[in-house]
C-alpha cells in the first residue's frame, strides 16, 4: 500500500488537530504540508511500531517540536474565535494531550506515543489541561455575574445559569447567594 493510500483517510484530523493546536489554520495548513514533506522526501519515515494515524501524528508531532514553534507566543487577534483563544491559553504540553486525546479521539497511551512520553505524564498533562479549563470557566463565571450585577443595580437577571445545576449551586453558595436554580 502506497504512502499516500495509508495516510489519505487521516489527513483531515491531522489538519483539525494542527489548526486547533496553532490557532490558525494557514500556520497549522503549513506544519502539516511541512510534515509530509520530509516523509515524501525520506527525511521522516512512518514508525511501523505505530498504526498508520498514530505514526502520521507523530511525525507531525516531531516536525513541530523541531521547528520551534512557539505556542505561547500566537498573538490573541490572530486567533479566531473564544473556543480557540481558550485553547491557546492551555500550557503548550497540555494543549497537546488534551487535543490529542479529547478533539482527536486518541486514547492516553497513544498520546504518549505521538508526543513521545510515558504514560503517567499524559496523564499529568491532561489532568493539568482539565485544571486549565475549569478554573478559566470558573473566572468566566465571575466575571460575567459581576457584569449581570452591575446591568441589572445588583439584582440577577431572570435568565436561567449555563452552567450544570451543581456546579452553579456549589458557586453561589460558596458566594453567600440564594440560587436560582431548581433543585
Amino acid at each position: 500500500m502506497s504512502l499516500l493510500a495509508r495516510l489519505a483517510p487521516h489527513l483531515p484530523y491531522v489538519r483539525r488537530y494542527a489548526r486547533a493546536l496553532t490557532g490558525d489554520q494557514a500556520t497549522g495548513d503549513h506544519y502539516v504540508r511541512v510534515a509530509l514533506e520530509a516523509l515524501a522526501a525520506g527525511e521522516r519515515s512512518l514508525e511501523d511500531r505505530y498504526s498508520p494515524r498514530v505514526a502520521l501524528y507523530h511525525v507531525f508531532h516531531a516536525i513541530w517540536c523541531t521547528s520551534g514553534a512557539q505556542l505561547e507566543d500566537a498573538p490573541e487577534e490572530d486567533v479566531a474565535g473564544d473556543a480557540s483563544r481558550r485553547l491557546m491559553r492551555i500550557a503548550p504540553r497540555s494543549r497537546q494531550a488534551f487535543l490529542l486525546t479529547a478533539l482527536e479521539g486518541f486514547t492516553p497511551s497513544e498520546a504518549a506515543q505521538i508526543l513521545d512520553v510515558d504514560f503517567d505524564e499524559v496523564d499529568a498533562l491532561i489532568s493539568r489541561a482539565q485544571s486549565e479549563i475549569d478554573a478559566e470557566l470558573a473566572t468566566d463565571v465571575l466575571l460575567e455575574r459581576h457584569s449581570r450585577r452591575s446591568k441589572t443595580d445588583g439584582k440577577r437577571p431572570d435568565q436561567k445559569p449555563f452552567l450544570c445545576l451543581s456546579f452553579q449551586v456549589a458557586l453561589d453558595q460558596a458566594l453567600g447567594l440564594e440560587t436560582q436554580c431548581a433543585r
